[in-house]
């Protein structure tokens, strides 16, 4: 591999990667390794950004923009170091995929003990991969492992990404219910920090629990525990509670509907008339144990849904309030 190509594993060093690209066209055994541990390096990244999500305290110390920013920048170039020494073992099993040997491809300082290591890694994934023909099973294999969904990072992406990736199941809940879908989005937002907070599920994957509705009720379906905010006699009280696990965004709206459609406390909900009065009366139907949580609500109402137009005139005292800003979802209950 040419010193030039070598510069993609410095993750500010554009030109490395299309240098890389260039040799990768001749398909050489060195190409070939360095764009299987390239693939391994971006596996390493999901794996670095959901730790990093997982261990991230809403509105803590560590989690301005600014901080997240450099720490992204940090995790990316980890992931190409890690891929670029032994690694997990991933890339050797794409290289052989790829037709090659592992070891093959080393530099000439790499021991035979380290070539051996590498066989071995490359030869555990080959069996795990056994009866899955080439790399389609491969393929298939890296989707059911990774930990991040394509729906789930849509929806994390940004606020304008989150408003318009429900947005067309918001129009068709709303039909159902008889209220604004911005409303609905709102609620969605408010729950899940514009996407950034959704539940997992316990194998990391998204629970798609839009609207933080628990596994109570007679629920059958899978749950995730997870540590959540209650608000006991008007106060914030930690609390570990089971969540509702859906398998899409749709079905996440589906069994939203099927709630408040379902439940006579929440009756004055399904008849009111406006977005304020809907809100209003299933917060006070019990959705949730925050007592400011119809304000809040509003609040992101009032503002107006990023990438969307305000649907009335703000007032003098509303100026400060401009869209696009998030709500602060840290004393957040879920429903029942």
């Amino acid at each position: 591999m040419t010193p030039e190509a070598a510069a993609a594993f410095t993750f500010t060093d554009f030109h490395g990667l299309a240098a890389l690209k260039r040799e990768a066209g001749h398909e050489t055994p060195e190409a070939k390794r360095a764009v299987a541990q390239q693939f391994e390096s971006l596996f390493l990244g999901l794996v670095l950004k959901e730790m990093r999500a997982a261990g991230t305290i809403a509105g803590g110390l560590f989690d301005g923009d600014g901080v997240r920013f450099y720490q992204d920048l940090y995790d990316r170039q980890l992931a190409l170091a890690l891929a670029r020494g032994p690694g997990i073992g991933l890339a050797d099993a794409i290289y052989c995929e790829l037709g090659g040997e592992p070891g093959a491809a080393a530099g000439a300082g790499t021991d035979r003990t380290a070539s051996l290591d590498a066989a071995a890694r490359a030869g555990s994934l080959r069996r795990m991969l056994a009866g899955v023909p080439g790399r389609d099973g491969l393929r298939a294999r890296l989707g059911a492992a990774g930990p991040a969904d394509p729906s789930h990072d849509a929806l994390a992406a940004s606020p304008e990404a989150f408003v318009a990736t429900l947005r067309p199941h918001a129009e068709r809940a709303a039909e159902a219910l008889g209220v604004d879908a911005d409303v609905l989005i709102a609620q969605a937002a408010l729950e899940t920090g514009w996407g950034r907070h959704v539940i997992r599920a316990p194998d990391g994957r998204s629970t798609f629990n839009l609207f933080g509705i628990k596994a109570s009720g007679g629920w059958q379906g899978p749950r995730a525990s997870v540590p959540t905010l209650e608000f006991v006699g008007g106060l914030p009280e930690r609390r570990r509670e089971s969540f509702r696990v859906y398998g899409s965004i749709a079905e996440s709206f589906d069994d939203y509907v099927a709630l408040v459609r379902g439940s006579a406390r929440y009756r004055e909900a399904v008849e009111a008339e406006t977005p304020e009065a809907y809100v209003r009366a299933l917060a006070a139907g019990g959705y949730s144990t925050d007592p400011a949580y119809a304000d809040k609500v509003l609040a992101i109402l009032e503002r107006g849904l990023p990438g969307a137009p305000l649907k009335r005139e703000r007032g003098p005292a509303d100026t400060r309030l401009t869209a696009g800003h998030p709500p602060d979802d840290r004393l957040r209950g879920g429903s029942t």
